[in-house]
């Protein structure tokens, strides 16, 4: 039955829940659809380390990465306040400014970053040396961190997980350009085949 409603109202499902152009790709020529059974799963928060590197005169200057929780999306980028360093617009993406100085060793850009991200109200961090340790503080599958150009290391450790008590079905749509796959949702139903959740995994 799912298969029928998600073929049905397929694109009314993207106008009203896909807006922004957060979650669809803007450019896409297929969209391969496949469906499952939910059974009962345990949920699990997203964890993931970053490797921090240091600032070459000026280097870190505006670069960024992003990362989602459950709730929010965000694109961290770092401001050498000399340089004048510039936010990244990203659509559906809130802005999370560190601030360094010039020359700033691995260990001090990785204390600077875990200060800014320990604010956020939904993520809890820690740092050892040049490495920070960020874990979301709620289950839920999320996208795993993608850097943009700071070149520094990201590892995730625990991939995030939804919780389910079963009964449900969920419906993942494969976008595709060009035969290479650019964005993959999950489309998660309840038991009642009620849409309750999309999520973003590529």
């Amino acid at each position: 039955m799912i298969q029928q409603i998600l073929k049905l109202d397929y694109q009314q499902i993207i106008k009203r829940y896909l807006t922004g152009g957060q979650l669809v790709p803007d450019r896409y020529d297929n969209v391969d659809l496949t469906y499952y059974s939910t059974a009962s799963t345990s949920g699990a928060p997203q964890e993931f380390d970053i490797v921090c590197k240091a600032d070459l005169n000026g280097s870190l200057n505006s670069t960024f990465f992003i990362f989602s929780t459950p709730e929010n999306n965000y694109a961290v980028y770092f401001n050498i306040p000399t340089n004048q360093g510039q936010a990244p617009n990203i659509d559906g993406y809130t802005n999370v400014v560190v601030t360094i100085d010039e020359n700033d060793t691995d260990d001090e850009v990785a204390t600077a970053l875990d200060a800014a991200l320990d604010a956020l109200s939904d993520v809890t961090t820690s740092v050892t040396d040049e490495t920070v340790s960020v874990a979301n503080d709620d289950d839920g599958a999320v996208r795993p961190p993608v850097d943009s150009n700071t070149d520094f290391t990201f590892n995730v450790t625990q991939e995030g997980v939804t919780s389910s008590n079963g009964n449900g079905e969920i419906a993942t749509a494969s976008y595709s350009l060009n035969n290479v796959l650019v964005a993959k949702l999950n489309f998660v139903y309840d038991s009642d085949e009620n849409l309750t959740q999309v999520q973003r995994l590529v």
